[in-house]
């Protein structure tokens, strides 16, 4: 929950500190992740999957 907002003409904006990745080899690898907005009444307006590597180079 990122919170309670009323309807406006503009887009929100919501910034998250950041945050480190714990290090050492059993970090690295490829993670996948589900994203949604979801509403008070359990409503579901977009849904989205993603993914990201963590390596120890960037090459």
């Amino acid at each position: 929950m990122i919170g309670s907002y009323s309807p406006i003409s503009e887009p929100y904006e919501k910034k998250f500190i950041v945050k480190e990745v714990p290090t050492g080899i059993l970090t690295h690898g490829y993670y996948k992740a589900k994203s949604k907005f979801v509403d008070d009444d359990n409503i579901i307006y977009i849904e989205w999957n993603w993914s990201f590597d963590i390596k120890k180079d960037w090459e």
